[in-house]
């Protein structure tokens, strides 16, 4: 290093020399202060692994027995930890991770591919997509490593699962017993056991309160949102509500609302709390955009002269049961179980003998879920620290530095996780340095997921799902997508109007502007359409299909070479993306059946019979860019004769299919059999 620094000082000018001196010690103190940051997270991580646990503090038991089952000690252990408890998946979720890693590379590099050029090829010509050397590159990057952490993870999986299969077998036993209901208690958490025909007693003394409740006769799910989509057309119209605020408030897929009850085990007889599960309802967006445009009126202010002292007020009914330390979960779970307590401590307790007294609080109830006192203690410092950092540095950002946000979901798995995390950071900052990725791990669903108390959606009314269809002849299925409800979908593809019992409009709004009834979708003719809001009477023509095209040799079916060569067409058959603009325009039209869609083309060619009530489930997922994903797995993997296609979406980073066995099958196993032999 002399011999190095005495030649560039006689190589350039004592000017230049003195700055790259200085340069070379800002780089290298950065860089020796980022080795001792994480060899100071490595150590204090390894301390929380291998610290001693202090087991003076007695263990919690939640569970409640309310029941004349008797539960064995097994059944009791199994049920001890709690029903947010979590342990390792029995297996690896093959599709849902593809779907992850490709919804992460193309946003990563504004991946907008036009992947429809491959719909006028013929079935055997082979699809390139073209590929810059950058999107090439980082392809490369992001399936080298998701392809090493799949390894590990699907052997990390197998050692934890012999672990748990006993106990996976107990909970599968209790929750096909029939004559209790396990749920949690209405106040903090806990494990409550109770007779099933206790409990639907006491759920039919709350139904049958008329005051509250009242019997109807059909599910007003689909016919409220065709309203409150009318009502809110309306209401941007006039300017009464701005475009985001009607993209907030806007219902798709709909689902109706769903009641259970909690029981009171602070009360005598235990009686049913009734809480209902709005999520996903009619108006579960309108309240959302409510309460950002009156939150003004929840803020008030008021001048006291009195001095109060608070501190954390616990409820008998507190059990005090967290996330277990030996929960198969994250350890960021784990930190905000102390980091929420730490934090709502700083926020209450008006003296600092007060907080010292919660912080000895928190000690005991995180010791009592065998949390490390080391670990509780790291983060009440931490906690304390940026609380005092707060009161005395003031929080401006700087303008312009803020960076873009993505949020990326990979499967928890343990270390494996956080080692394709670390990777999948690297080549984020290093071909998006202006986007910040932040990686959240899911874990295995919790035990709840075995003691679900609440009723079933229909599958009718289930949104944002892939399905399949399949002829009750000659066995061929379809495969397709919906973010709206399963029903909504099937009338376009040409179900009768009374599948389900269920009624899309309401009764007068199934009349012409005579009063004469709309005829059903099957009837292809001439149907005149009224909207109520203009008075005006327009005809839409229905059109037929060619029955000459050529289908086997197109790898699309015969609608999308229909649309392309022909525009006039456009005008005159509803096609699956401009369904949802039609709702908007008029609310009051009856479901229209799109002629060219593949099933009901099938029926009029060949006068065969589509199975529409025995349509299958095949997954889900809220976000539309995955769920095209896992249609086009789906379809690679089955190939279905009625999609005339390979895909839905190119899959850049996983092109080749996953095997059959892993993916749901849209075939009906009873009639496909017969159909074989």
């Amino acid at each position: 290093m002399k011999r190095l620094d005495e030649e560039l000082k006689q190589i350039v000018s004592g000017i230049i020399y003195v700055r790259l001196r200085s340069i070379a010690e800002i780089i290298v103190n950065r860089k020796t202060e980022s080795i001792e940051i994480g060899h100071r997270n490595k150590l204090i991580g390894l301390r929380a692994d291998k610290c001693n646990r202090v087991p003076t503090q007695p263990m919690l038991d939640p569970v409640t027995n309310l029941s004349i089952y008797n539960l064995t000690y097994d059944e009791h252990t199994a049920l001890i930890n709690g029903l947010n408890h979590v342990y390792p998946s029995t297996r690896f979720d093959q599709s849902k991770f593809i779907c992850n890693i490709e919804y992460f590379y193309s946003r990563l590099i504004n991946f907008r591919t036009s992947y429809r050029h491959y719909e006028s090829k013929h079935a055997s010509e082979i699809v390139r997509h073209e590929l810059t050397s950058l999107q090439l590159g980082v392809a490369a990057e992001v399936r080298e490593a998701a392809n090493s952490y799949r390894k590990v993870a699907d052997s990390e999986l197998k050692r934890t699962v012999m672990q748990n299969r006993k106990t996976f077998g107990i909970l599968r036993s209790l929750a096909k017993n029939k004559d209790i209901i396990i749920t949690r208690p209405d106040k903090g958490r806990g494990v409550v056991v109770m007779d099933r025909s206790d409990y639907m007693q006491k759920m039919n003394a709350i139904l049958d309160d008329r005051s509250y409740f009242s019997l109807i006769d059909d599910d007003p799910t689909l016919v409220n949102e065709n309203r409150l989509i009318h009502l809110l057309l309306d209401l941007k119209r006039e300017g009464f509500i701005s475009d985001s605020e009607y993209s907030l408030a806007r219902p798709t897929g709909s689902r109706p609302a769903r009641i259970y009850g909690l029981p009171k085990l602070h009360k005598q007889d235990c009686p049913l709390r009734p809480v209902m599960s709005a999520t996903k309802t009619v108006s579960y967006g309108l309240g959302k955009m409510l309460t950002n445009r009156l939150n003004h009126l929840r803020t008030s202010r008021s001048l006291t002269s009195q001095k109060l002292d608070t501190t954390i007020y616990r409820k008998p009914t507190y059990t005090g049961l967290l996330i277990k330390w030996d929960s198969f979960v994250p350890l960021s779970y784990k930190k905000a179980c102390i980091v929420s307590m730490v934090q709502r401590a700083l926020a209450v307790c008006s003296t600092y003998a007060l907080l010292s007294q919660e912080f000895q609080t928190i000690r005991e109830i995180g010791q009592k879920n065998d949390y490390p006192s080391s670990f509780i203690d790291t983060r009440i410092g931490i906690g304390l620290g940026n609380y005092l950092k707060k009161l005395t540095t003031s929080n401006e950002a700087v303008a312009g530095c803020a960076k873009q946000r993505m949020y990326v979901e990979i499967p928890y798995t343990g270390t494996s996780s956080k080692m394709l995390k670390n990777k999948l950071s690297r080549i984020s900052i290093k071909h998006r340095p202006d986007l910040e990725v932040c990686f959240f791990e899911r874990p295995s669903p919790p035990v709840q997921i075995f003691f679900n108390v609440k009723d079933p959606i229909p599958k009718h009314l289930q949104a944002n799902i892939i399905y399949s269809i399949q002829c009750s002849d000659c066995g061929d299925a379809y495969v397709g997508k919906t973010e709206r409800q399963g029903i909504r979908r099937l009338w376009e593809h040409g179900a009768p109007i009374s599948l389900f019992s269920q009624k899309p409009f309401l009764p007068s709004e199934h009349t012409g502007p005579h009063d004469h009834p709309i005829q059903h979708q099957n009837q292809h003719q001439a149907t005149n359409v009224t909207n109520k809001e203009t008075k005006t009477t327009r005809k839409r023509k229905r059109t037929k299909a060619d029955p000459n095209t050529e289908t086997k040799t197109i790898r699309r079916s015969s609608r999308i070479l229909d649309q392309q060569n022909t525009t006039t067409r456009q005008h005159e058959a509803i096609t699956t993306a401009s369904a949802d603009k039609r709702v908007e325009n008029a609310v009051t039209e009856p479901a229209i059946i799109t002629s060219l869609s593949a099933p009901f083309q099938h029926e009029k060619q060949h006068g065969h019979h589509m199975n529409w009530a025995g349509f299958k489930i095949l997954s889900s997922d809220a976000n539309s860019f995955k769920l095209l994903i896992q249609e086009s797995l789906v379809i690679k993997a089955y190939a279905p004769k009625l999609n005339k296609t390979t895909h839905s979406v190119p899959l850049i980073i996983f092109p080749e299919d996953l095997p059959k066995n892993i993916l749901p099958s849209p075939y009906n196993h009873a009639s496909k059999t017969s159909n074989n032999m």
